[in-house]
């Protein structure tokens, strides 16, 4: 089935902070894939390219997909920008498709081949990077594209990030 999906991408000093902690990885990382998805619809959407989103990355695990049957390299963000342009969306009536929440990521490295000691090695570090620091990843320039979905990607990530939402304290 045909969807519209709603993306932003990395901003350039962002693109040049992930390459500099992601420098020496010992799997292959292609940075140019790098998006956050904001919404996959099946209603038109209205894109926004000079906006500016904050994240801060809370997470770096690898994530199995039972759907598709292979695991992800995917960052957690956390980002109230993001999330107050999914409300937005909401009530401007887009409606979300496969999921009720909204849970930004940043997906590294798809089909994320079996956990080595190098592999482990590189998440770990990357995981400090990332999570201790106190500087934002910023993404900007949104876009649509159509994308063909029988399954929604990464539905056992969303699902436990469901579920965590359920236990969180705010």
């Amino acid at each position: 089935m045909i969807f519209n999906q709603l993306n932003t991408l990395p901003t350039e000093e962002t693109m040049h902070y992930l390459s500099s902690v992601m420098a020496g990885a010992p799997l292959d990382i292609d940075l140019t894939s790098f998006k956050v998805e904001v919404i996959t619809t099946k209603d038109a959407l209205e894109y926004h390219p000079d906006r500016v989103y904050q994240a801060e990355a809370t997470s770096v695990k690898v994530w199995y997909d039972a759907a598709l049957g292979t695991s992800s390299l995917i960052i957690s963000l956390n980002s109230p920008d993001l999330q107050r342009r999914g409300l937005e969306l909401a009530e401007e009536g887009v409606l979300r498709e496969f999921f009720d929440f909204y849970n930004p990521y940043l997906r590294v490295r798809p089909n994320m081949p079996a956990l080595s000691k190098h592999y482990r090695t590189f998440i770990y570090g990357l995981a400090n990077a990332l999570c201790s620091n106190q500087r934002p990843l910023e993404f900007t320039s949104e876009y649509v594209t159509q994308v063909d979905l029988i399954n929604p990607v990464d539905y056992d990530y969303n699902m436990a990030m469901i579920a965590e939402r359920g236990h969180r304290r705010i």
